[in-house]
C-alpha cells in the first residue's frame, strides 16, 4: 500500500525507490523468504540453471524444478536430496539441491552445495550466479559482483546475468553502466517485461528521458503485463511527457517551481469573462501567491496602453488565474508567469510554447530573484524547453547548472516585465509595443556567464 500510494502522489520518487530499494525485492532473484509472496516464487525463481539434461537423474532434477516453480518446496527438498545422495559427483544434482536449500531458508548449506557443484565443474558459470544471488539477497554487493562477473567472463550472452549486473551497477550508483547492462537483458530477453524493462524505464525516468521509457514499452502491450511497476513506469513517463503543451497558446504560460523532490514545470492558465472586475486564484497554493496574482494585474493595468487595452478595461471583466497541476506551487516565483498569462488572455496573442519562466513581480514591473534556480533550469532541459526567462540577479546561480543545460537552452536574463512579455509574447513587432529593449543580458549555450 505504501508503494501503491508513493507510485501515485510522487511518481519520481516512485522510480528512485524502485531502484533504489525495489529492486532487490521485486527483481527475480532466487533466493527471497516466503514472505516475499506468491508472486515472487513465480519470477523464474530456479533460473538460470545449468545443462540436466545429460545429467543421470535428469528427469528427478527437471520434476524437483517443476516442484519449486509450484511452491512446493519440501517434496523438491525431497527429490534433490535423493538424487545427491544417488549421485553425488553430479554437478546438476548440487545445484539443484542449492536452489532448494535457498529457496527453504538454509542459506549455509544452500551455498555449500553451489561450491560443491563448482568443484565437480569448475566452468559451471550458473552456480556462480546462485552464490552471487546468495551474497545480493545478504547485501554482499562485492561478493556478488565478483561472481557475477566471473559467470560473465564464461556466458556474456546471457540475459539474465545482465540483469543482475545491472542490479550491481545501481547499487554501486553507476546508472549509466546499469542503463547499459539493462538494455544488453532487454536485446536478449526480447519480451521478459517483467524482469528488466521496468527497471531500464525507472533510470531513463529518473535521466528525465522520458520518451525513451515509452519507446521501451512501445512493443509490449501493457494489457497483457501483470507487473504494477511497468505500469508506474510508463504512466511516470507519460504524466512527465504530458506537461508541456505542443503549441503555442492564449492565456497559457510555462512557469518554473522546485519543492523537495526538484524542479517541475508550472503551467499557469488565464481566463478572462464579462464581469464587474473580480480576479479569482484557483489551485493548490502556496502563501504569496494571492498577492502576487495582484501585483502582476496591478503591472497589467499600468501597462494598459503599451498592450492597447481599453482605459477601463478591467471594470467590466473578471480574471480567472488557475494553476490546473495538482501539486504545491511555491508562492515567491510566479508573478512573472501570472503577469504574461494575464497579458496574453486580454490582448489575446499567444504565449510561446518553447518559452518558460521564473521571477517574482513588482507593482512597477521590477522582476525579482528567486531560488532554486538549478532545480528549475533542470526540469526546463528535461521538458523541452528551448528558452527560459530569469531573473537578472540570479546570475550569479548559473554557476551552479551543468554545462550540458547551458549549452541546451536560450536563457535570458530580464530586469523588467516588459522584457518578459517581449521574449514571451508571440508579436510581430515587439520594439512598437514595448518601446527600447530593457534586457539585461542574454546567453545562448556558451558558458559566458561564468
Amino acid at each position: 500500500m505504501i508503494i501503491r500510494t508513493l507510485s501515485q502522489t510522487r511518481p519520481l520518487l516512485f522510480s528512485a525507490l524502485l531502484l533504489k530499494v525495489g529492486l532487490a525485492f521485486a527483481y527475480s532473484v532466487p533466493f527471497v523468504s516466503e514472505q516475499a509472496g506468491e508472486l515472487e516464487m513465480q519470477l523464474h525463481m530456479a533460473q538460470p540453471t545449468g545443462e540436466i539434461a545429460s545429467a543421470p537423474d535428469a528427469a528427478q532434477l527437471q520434476q524437483a524444478l517443476r516442484l519449486v516453480e509450484a511452491g512446493k518446496l519440501s517434496e523438491a527438498l525431497q527429490i534433490a536430496q535423493r538424487s545427491v545422495a544417488t549421485f553425488p559427483n553430479s554437478a546438476a544434482s548440487q545445484e539443484i539441491l542449492g536452489v532448494v536449500l535457498g529457496l527453504s531458508g538454509d542459506i549455509a548449506n544452500s551455498r555449500k552445495a553451489f561450491e560443491k557443484a563448482l568443484s565437480i565443474e569448475s566452468r559451471r558459470w550458473t552456480a556462480m550466479v546462485k552464490l552471487g544471488d546468495l551474497a545480493y539477497a545478504e547485501k554482499q554487493i562485492k561478493q556478488a559482483e565478483t561472481q557475477y562477473r566471473a559467470a560473465a567472463a564464461i556466458n556474456p550472452a546471457d540475459g539474465q546475468l545482465a540483469q543482475r549486473l545491472g542490479l550491481i551497477e545501481v547499487a554501486n550508483g553507476n546508472l549509466t553502466a546499469a542503463a547499459s547492462q539493462f538494455e544488453k537483458g532487454v536485446a536478449v530477453l526480447q519480451d521478459d517485461v517483467v524482469s528488466v524493462r521496468p527497471y531500464l524505464g525507472a533510470i531513463y525516468n529518473l535521466r528525465g528521458e522520458y520518451q525513451r521509457t515509452l519507446d521501451l514499452f512501445k512493443s509490449v502491450p501493457l494489457d497483457k503485463v501483470k507487473h504494477y511497476a511497468a505500469y508506474m513506469v510508463v504512466a511516470e513517463a507519460k504524466f512527465r511527457l504530458g506537461k508541456k503543451e505542443d503549441a503555442d497558446a492564449i492565456g497559457l504560460t510555462h512557469g518554473l517551481s522546485v519543492s523537495e523532490y526538484g524542479g517541475d514545470i508550472l503551467d499557469c492558465e488565464v481566463s478572462v469573462v464579462p464581469g464587474k472586475g473580480k480576479l479569482v486564484i484557483t489551485g493548490l497554493l502556496e502563501k504569496g501567491m494571492e498577492e502576487s496574482a495582484q501585483a502582476a494585474m496591478s503591472y497589467i493595468r499600468s501597462r494598459g496602453g503599451a498592450l492597447s487595452l481599453e482605459p477601463e478595461f478591467y471594470q467590466k471583466i473578471d480574471v480567472h488565474v488557475h494553476f490546473p497541476d495538482f501539486v504545491r506551487k511555491d508562492g515567491p516565483s510566479a508573478g512573472v508567469t501570472m503577469a504574461t498569462s494575464i497579458a496574453s488572455a486580454l490582448t489575446r496573442i499567444p504565449v510561446k510554447n518553447e518559452v518558460a519562466m521564473t521571477g517574482e513581480i513588482t507593482l512597477r514591473g521590477r522582476v525579482m530573484p528567486i531560488g532554486g534556480l538549478k532545480e528549475k533550469l533542470l526540469a526546463a532541459h528535461r521538458n523541452g524547453i528551448k528558452t527560459v526567462l530569469i531573473p537578472k540577479d540570479n546570475r550569479k546561480d548559473l554557476r551552479e547548472i551543468p554545462r550540458r543545460v547551458l549549452k541546451a537552452i536560450r536563457i535570458v536574463l530580464v530586469d523588467h516585465m516588459d522584457d518578459v512579455l517581449r521574449e514571451a509574447l508571440r508579436v510581430s513587432d515587439p520594439e512598437k509595443m514595448f518601446g527600447a529593449r530593457r534586457l539585461f543580458l542574454r546567453h545562448e549555450g556558451a558558458a559566458k556567464f561564468l
